[in-house]
């Protein structure tokens, strides 16, 4: 399939499988079961490519961003959150353990929670967790200039 014909860039990772299957004329096939198959597979091999290309030394780090990141983490009434299209456990797959992102960011919104980029609430706290930050002191980080649109329009402050 020609990357040119479904476009990745600004959309949930439901929504690209929705437009995928519909792409092929699978559209009437989108439900849960085929949700859950698609998405577990898709996981799994994100996994596996993720720990060859950590292995192989292929994942980069754009020029300040550590910087950045660490320098809002040691600020103690400011709690940093991710805006992603990916699925939650996507992205945690792409910023978890052992990946040059790992534990800075403590709250976000994510594909799975909404398969419009436009539903994503960046703004809820974990369950279990509540950050008090004054008034402007939550950033987000966003991987894409249409996240941060979002963020930005929808009175969710994002770092892009």
């Amino acid at each position: 399939m020609d990357s040119e014909v479904i476009r990745p860039d600004g959309k949930t990772d439901p929504l690209i499988a929705r437009e995928m299957l519909a792409y092929f004329n699978l559209s009437d096939r989108w439900c849960d079961a085929t949700r859950e198959a698609l998405f577990e597979s898709y996981l799994g091999c994100l996994e596996e490519e993720m720990s060859l290309a950590r292995s192989a030394g292929l994942i980069r780090v754009l020029p300040g961003v550590s910087d950045l990141l660490e320098a809002l983490s040691r600020q103690e009434d400011f709690a940093v959150g991710l805006v992603t299209g990916n699925l939650e456990r996507g992205a945690h797959i792409k910023t978890g353990e052992g990946r040059p992102a790992a534990g800075y960011f403590h709250f976000g919104g994510y594909g799975s929670d909404s398969e419009r980029p436009d539903g994503i609430d960046a703004g809820r706290d974990p369950p279990g967790r509540s950050f008090h930050c004054r008034e402007g002191r939550r950033g987000r980080v966003c991987d894409w200039r249409h996240d941060l649109w979002i963020s930005l329009t929808g009175a969710r402050p994002g770092l892009g």
